[in-house]
């Protein structure tokens, strides 16, 4: 028995801070990517490409 007295509490603590961590690793890659130019389906949820600033031919001097 763990010395804390509760039984996998340690397990469920360390699980949920992978999971966690997993998350996180999944938005920075995803906001990542979004930032050069690499869109994923994560993306296309958390930044609907109606949402997205296009530059125009007009603002690019072309």
């Amino acid at each position: 028995m763990p010395v804390d007295g509760t039984p996998g509490l340690s397990r469920w603590i360390i699980a949920g801070l992978t999971l966690l961590g997993s998350v996180l690793l999944g938005i920075t890659g995803t906001l990542g990517g979004h930032l050069v130019g690499i869109y994923t389906e994560v993306s296309n949820v958390m930044f609907p490409p109606a949402l997205r600033s296009v530059p125009s031919k007009a603002a690019s001097g072309r």
